[in-house]
């Protein structure tokens, strides 16, 4: 078992390490966040896949040597408003890969003809969003692409999750303000 810690709370703008300190991912982001590029091993790796939030319109990937696709077509997934839900799916040499909540803050990757995880990622709950405790955990004998898409879709997820997560603090808040203002 491989498992991987995330340097940051913002898997936007974090590296994703060996327990014994080795950069093994390196994602970066814009300032405002609607550019995310993941690249293998530390900031001057290959471009793995580069991430594109367009707002109203599709988000895009583009994978290392080909062209633009949208998020959607290659990740499908349950629809939660705005961003992916789960469970969300990915195919790798014509095999598809699930990624499933398995308990209230842990989501897992599962081959199609597996019931067993092959990686999980252990999320912190949406009140705590410093890196403590941020573990992915990949079955050392998953190959590396797979690993890469295992990676790149949980950036996807992780965000999309904590965009929903912000947005309902804030709709919950704007409630809480206006039942104060009418009472």
């Amino acid at each position: 078992m491989n498992i991987f810690e995330l340097t940051s709370g913002d898997i936007q703008r974090c590296s994703i390490v060996l327990e014994n300190g080795q950069t093994c991912y390196a994602v970066e982001s814009n300032k405002l966040g609607n550019h995310t590029v993941i690249r293998e091993g530390g900031r001057e790796g290959r471009v793995l896949a580069t991430i594109v939030r367009h707002g109203f319109k599709a988000d895009t990937i583009q994978f290392e040597g080909s062209p633009s696709v949208s998020v959607g077509s290659w990740l499908k997934s349950g629809f939660l408003g705005l961003g992916r839900g789960l469970p969300a799916s990915f195919n790798h040499i014509g095999r598809k890969y699930t990624w499933k909540h398995t308990d209230k803050d842990t989501i897992a990757v599962f081959a199609s003809d597996s019931p067993h995880p092959i990686a999980t990622y252990h999320k912190p709950p949406p009140y705590r969003l410093a890196k403590e405790g941020l573990t992915l955990s990949i079955h050392s004998h998953v190959e590396e692409g797979l690993k890469d898409l295992i990676v790149i879709s949980l950036v996807d997820i992780e965000y999309s999750r904590r965009v929903k997560t912000v947005e309902q603090e804030r709709d919950y808040s704007a409630a809480a303000t206006y039942a104060t203002l009418r009472a």
